[in-house]
């Protein structure tokens, strides 16, 4: 049997997803999933796209992690318009403190 490792947290400990259903949950997880992919596929480039509110705080910390800072515009009240900027040693130094 294959061993399964955590590779990065989805943040749900908090209650998060209580409030939606889990069909809304499982959108959530694969916008992230998807992302998660775009972003380390290329770490040079940046990224625009749009994404549900729910997921904002989970993709900035996926993204902090990456060393990419997110840029966020809100569209309307269930789409966020985010830009990820590319790795940069500038950026490196603002996401590590």
């Amino acid at each position: 049997m294959q061993e399964q490792i955590v590779s990065d947290p989805f943040y749900i400990d908090s209650g998060e997803l209580k409030r939606i259903t889990p069909e809304d949950a499982f959108v959530l997880g694969v916008e992230w999933a998807t992302l998660r992919l775009l972003i380390d596929a290329d770490p040079h480039s940046p990224l625009n796209i749009d994404i549900h509110h729910e997921n904002a705080e989970r993709v900035s910390a996926l993204c902090h992690s990456r060393g990419r800072i997110m840029q966020s515009e809100p569209v309307d009240s269930i789409w966020l318009s985010i830009s990820i900027l590319p790795v940069s040693k500038r950026n490196l130094r603002l996401v590590s403190g």
